[in-house]
């Protein structure tokens, strides 16, 4: 039987953010508990992590954009889906520019504000339209949705 502060987590990836499939099912622990797992076959996409309560309500959901080429390369784009700030973590020290391009192919930058601080890119992309952009960088790709 599970207490009242259990919660269950299960982690889940897609490569395009619609078609999931589980990685971890029914991690037990207590809300705001820190996770380690690690995927046997990762891969660049989406990972979403899911906060049951005891009942098996879905109470919170987390989306990631990871970029899986290794792990020194790895980033983290969040939130997934994004509706005004965007945050890029991440190997960033040495990186100087950044590109956001829609899905057009059309450069977006004139519509996204950079602040740059050590490993950390917040973006703030309330100006763009709902769709799918990418940010390159360093010859990565990333890919996040944006909402309104």
């Amino acid at each position: 039987e599970i207490g009242e502060a259990g919660v269950y987590y299960n982690l889940y990836k897609s490569a395009d953010g619609k078609k999931w499939k589980p990685v971890r099912m029914r991690l037990f622990g207590t809300n705001g508990q820190d996770f380690l797992v690690k995927d046997k076959m990762p891969e660049s996409g989406f990972y979403k992590l899911e906060v049951m309560d005891p009942s098996g309500a879905i109470v919170d959901s987390h989306l990631r954009f990871i970029n899986g080429s290794s792990a020194e390369q790895s980033c983290v784009l969040y939130p997934q889906p994004c509706k005004d700030r965007l945050f890029l973590v991440g190997n960033l020290e040495e990186v100087d520019h950044f590109d956001v391009i829609s899905e057009k192919g059309e450069l977006q930058n004139d519509k996204v504000t950079f602040i740059k601080t050590g490993n950390t890119m917040e973006m703030d992309v309330s100006s763009l339209p709902m769709g799918v952009y990418m940010i390159k960088f360093e010859g990565n790709v990333l890919k996040f949705i944006k909402h309104n």
